[in-house]
């Protein structure tokens, strides 16, 4: 018998008295200690992975990523992972970086996905590198046309 691809598991958080998510139900990859060029890209890196390895669900990329960049006193807010664009653009902390391609990213780039009808709440992911990303798990890079216009943004 083939195991589905993903279950569904009971959860209790904040406001959210039990809601019931998506979950993978093979465990989560891991992708190793993250190496990055900073100090501080590396911490983001690995708490962002640390994070999705603990959450391991889907839909909730922009809970995980705001999670894990308000342990560095970055606060993000509202209901949509679209949402993050202009809140980084103001962080001084954040520098927009233009990639033309997605082998130019390093390890902690905060990828930003505008929404499209397809996906309209966009969505949000740190980079790991080695073409991984980290939102509310590990996964491939997003790399999707499904998306609108992807902004990404570096550690200063």
């Amino acid at each position: 018998m083939i195991a589905p691809l993903f279950k569904y598991k009971g959860v209790r958080s904040g406001k959210v008295s039990s809601r019931l998510i998506r979950t993978r139900s093979s465990q989560p990859r891991k992708v190793g200690h993250v190496r990055t060029k900073s100090r501080m890209a590396g911490r983001i890196a690995n708490t962002a992975k640390g994070m999705a390895e603990k959450m391991d669900s889907v839909g909730y990329c922009y809970r995980a990523v705001s999670r894990s960049l308000a342990s560095f006193g970055v606060s993000l807010w509202g209901g949509s992972a679209y949402m993050a664009k202009d809140q980084l653009k103001d962080d001084n902390r954040f520098k927009v970086v233009a990639v033309n391609k997605f082998s130019n990213l390093q390890a902690a780039d905060i990828l930003v996905h505008g929404k499209s009808k397809k996906h309209p709440d966009g969505h949000i992911a740190v980079y790991l590198g080695n073409n991984m990303e980290a939102s509310d798990h590990v996964q491939k890079l997003v790399t999707s046309r499904a998306y609108g216009t992807t902004v990404v943004f570096r550690a200063k």
